[in-house]
């Protein structure tokens, strides 16, 4: 979902865990703050704390897709 001058302002991760979605949440980070949902597979360790600190509101998700 973008705001009223076209930046991300919420932003749904599939694979939530991974370092690509994580880097592309750093790197749309530096736009400004944002929401992001982290969807991934029950069990799977995610740290937060970097995109917290980073100025994202974050969600976590247990997403399994068959």
């Amino acid at each position: 979902m973008t705001d009223a001058v076209g930046r991300f302002a919420r932003v749904l991760v599939l694979g939530g865990g991974s370092e690509i979605g994580l880097a592309l949440v750093h790197e749309l980070l530096r736009a400004g703050p944002l929401e992001v949902v982290l969807a991934a597979r029950p069990g799977t360790a995610i740290d937060t704390a970097a995109l917290e600190s980073a100025g994202a509101a974050v969600e976590r998700v247990d997403f399994a897709a068959l």
